[in-house]
């Protein structure tokens, strides 16, 4: 390096804001929280839709769901799904385009006690029935225009969009289920 270069790095520094901002700053930035350890996702969720039930919680493209729409939605297909014999530690695959009916799945699947096996529809189906066959999970959601793609190695199908008006028939209320923190939530 030059000997011009060594002057400019040993020139004193003036801090961009002064004492008074750097504090201000500080405390803005002061969000922690105690983390909720004995609280899983379909606690934490079902808290947030009771403080906020107005809330938007998902937003893709020009749909929106509040926190109380989720978790009533999830509570609906998390009755369905104990219906059909997922519970504890069960799994369910979920063939879903990303989307908020993907979350609703995945959280309904938590509050039913299971865990999911989340399918990329965009696998190929000989991908797809590999997957099926290797968690052997007896319940496998999805849409209608999707079920096509699925094997017949999906077992027991929900199609969200042909059993829409059965499952809007459970109650909006969480299924009774022993959820814990050391729970299955997902499989890959």
């Amino acid at each position: 390096m030059s000997e011009q270069a060594y002057e400019f790095l040993a020139l004193p520094h003036k801090p961009l804001l002064t004492e008074a901002e750097q504090k201000q700053l500080t405390a803005w930035n002061d969000t922690s929280e105690a983390f909720h350890q004995d609280a899983g996702v379909p606690q934490l969720v079902a808290a947030q839709a009771a403080a906020t039930p107005d809330a938007v919680a998902l937003a893709a493209d020009e749909t929106t769901v509040t926190y109380r729409e989720l978790d009533s939605r999830a509570n609906r297909l998390a009755h369905h799904l104990r219906s059909l014999g997922a519970g504890r530690d069960s799994l369910v695959a979920l063939c879903l385009e990303r989307s908020p009916a993907l979350v609703v799945a995945a959280l309904a699947v938590l509050k039913a006690g299971g865990a999911y096996v989340p399918l990329d529809p965009s696998y190929p189906r000989e991908r797809l029935a590999f997957l099926l066959n290797d968690c052997q999970a007896p319940i496998t959601v999805t849409q209608h225009r999707l079920a096509g793609l699925l094997p017949a190695a999906a077992r027991q199908l929900v199609d969200l969009d042909i059993d829409a008006e059965q499952i809007a028939r459970y109650p909006a209320s969480p299924p009774e289920a022993d959820l814990g923190v050391q729970d299955l939530a997902y499989v890959i």
